[in-house]
């Protein structure tokens, strides 16, 4: 019975070869799923639907580092607007000076304690305001 398998392999030596490559190709395709590597852990392989998790997933710590990010621009910007308001009026009492104006020693305490007052308001507003995103976001 060898003898006959032996003539026949010799006989369609291409026909054997190739049924031997479809069918590990077909075990290939069929049987291997097709993975990358993670996104998230290095050296993990995932598959599409797992790659897909990865990326909504990361889609949504990135928003939210996003958001806490413009809320922490915000805060600094007001603490911004708050210091050129200072400078700004400590310009207008220097000018006034120069000009040979009349200024109040009272006037100009009130001013700049309220000016500083005021922005020490909007800047504890602004911290509360990061603080509470940082806890919604949970980054805190």
């Amino acid at each position: 019975m060898w003898e006959s398998v032996k003539k026949w392999l010799d006989h369609n030596q291409g026909m054997a070869v190739a049924t031997v490559i479809s069918i590990f190709l077909c075990v290939f395709v069929y049987g291997c799923e097709s993975t990358v590597a993670s996104l998230v852990t290095p050296g993990e392989k995932v598959n599409r639907v797992e790659l897909q998790a990865e990326l909504v997933t990361e889609q949504a710590r990135l928003s939210a580092e996003l958001k806490a990010l413009k809320a922490q621009a915000a805060a600094k910007a007001q603490s911004l607007d708050k210091q050129d308001k200072l400078k700004q009026g400590i310009a207008q009492i220097g000018l006034a000076v120069a000009q040979g104006g009349e200024v109040n020693p009272i006037g100009i305490a009130t001013s700049i304690l309220a000016l500083a007052g005021i922005g020490l308001a909007v800047d504890n507003r602004a911290k509360d305001k990061v603080i509470k995103v940082q806890k919604n976001s949970g980054t805190a």
